[in-house]
Parts: C-alpha cells; structure tokens; sequence
C-alpha cells in the first residue's frame, strides 16, 4: 500500500503527485510513462528508465510532527532489486527538497476547503467537503474533519481525536482508529472500522460491512441490512431506533 508522502524516484530527479499517493499515478501525473513498462528486471527496458518507489512517512503515521522528523523508506511492498544507479543517500536528499511542496498540497491545517474523485489529503485541522470520493487517501487527525459524501472508493481515516462524517457511503473503507470518529449515515455499501479505541457511529445502514476491533466500537442504529462484526475486545451496540438503549 503507498503511503503518504510517496515518490517516485528517476536517476536524476524524483516526482509526486498533487492528487493522491499513488505511485502509478505519480508516473502518469508526471508523464513518466507507462507503470507497467518500467518494471525493474526487464530485458526490454534500461536500468536508467527504471523506477524507485519512495515514501517518507511520519513515525506511528502522526502527521502532526514536524516533516524534519519524517523517516524515508522504499516502499515494503517493491521487492525487486534497486537499479545500479540508486544512491540511498542521494535520493533521500531529492525526496526530503520536494517533502514541502508535497505538504503544501496535502495537508490541511486550517480552514474549509472542497475535493472530489481520487484524492489524497491529510487533515490535522480545519474541514475537508469530500464528494464522490473514488480512490486515494484521506485522513482527519486532532480536531481535523471530513465530510465524505457519496463515497464509492479509496479510505476516509479518523485518528487521534479527527472525524470523517460519511453520508450514502456505497465502496471503499471507512476508518476509526486511536480515538477518531466515523460517522457514517446510510451506508449500502463498503466497509467501516472501529479498531484501537475509534469509534463509528453507523445509521441507516442497509449494505456493507462495520467492524470493531482492538477495543474499537460500533454503534448501529437502523441497520436494515449488511454485517456488524465485534472482534479481539470490539464492541457491537445495536438499536432499532435511535431512543432504544444499546445492546452488544
């Protein structure tokens, strides 16, 4: 899975993507090519056209530390052998000068802003209006809000404190983790989680899969249809309306 912030490495430069986190869309945003004509190993393909996957990611995923404390990585999922060009020293310098432009475009901190499709934002503060969300990432921290509408791909994350409001979710995933907050009104499809502490409020659901694990909790009010699962110390309640008093 790539992680924010990813890059995609050349033998002289490395590239990221303003929308999202993924590499192959960090190769076709920056017309590199084709992802699939620049596997390393090819026979047909030259080792100064080949591509690195790179990611320098905050330690235990806590966005709000300072990006100096952001610790680069090849991406765990690339199993191929690095070119005989690449410098491990040398393209964590060219990710690290392009990690600010990166943060400009991917962090909130402050305000209200608007996005749709395939995206990829971090929100430490302020509130992100999501429509439509098809692919990418997006993650709400400490006090930071997403209000993800129509969601039929891609993950909307709440963490430390954050909250994603998700209304007529159909695909994709829906996460509360370490305290963060889902709430999630007429889901018909996809998945929501509740995992180390998060909590997702569910109403309304006729589709789709909730889950609570690791102490996380579900509360469902409403549910017509789909699956609530309470695994590893989660915590199911159901009711039918929103008066009833909960039940695991």
């Amino acid at each position: 899975m790539c992680r924010a912030a990813s890059f995609v490495i050349t033998q002289k430069n490395c590239y990221f993507s303003r929308d999202n986190d993924s590499h192959e869309q960090i190769i076709r945003e920056n017309n590199l090519g084709n992802p699939i004509d620049a596997v390393r190993g090819r026979a047909d393909v030259s080792p100064t056209e080949e591509y690195v996957f790179a990611e320098v990611v905050p330690p235990n995923d806590d966005y709000r530390l300072p990006i100096e404390q952001w610790v680069y990585h090849l991406d765990s999922d690339d199993k191929l052998p690095v070119p005989g060009w690449y410098n491990a020293e040398i393209a964590e310098q060219m990710c690290r000068e392009k990690l600010p432009q990166w943060y400009t475009h991917h962090v909130i901190t402050s305000g209200e802003h608007h996005s749709s499709g395939d995206i990829s934002r971090i929100i430490i503060g302020g509130v992100l209006h999501l429509t439509g969300q098809t692919g990418g990432d997006c993650w709400a921290n400490e006090g930071g809000t997403v209000n993800a509408t129509g969601q039929t791909g891609g993950r909307c994350w709440a963490n430390e404190g954050g909250t994603v409001n998700a209304t007529g979710q159909t695909g994709g995933r829906c996460w509360a983790g370490k305290g963060g907050t889902v709430n999630a009104t007429g889901q018909t499809g996809g998945g929501c989680w509740a995992d180390y502490g998060g909590t997702v409020n569910a109403t309304g659901q006729t589709g789709g899969d909730c889950w609570a694990n690791y102490g996380g909790t579900v509360n469902a009010t409403g549910q017509t249809g789909g699956g609530c699962w309470a695994n590893e110390g989660g915590t199911v309640n159901r009711r039918s309306s929103s008066n009833e008093i909960p039940k695991d």
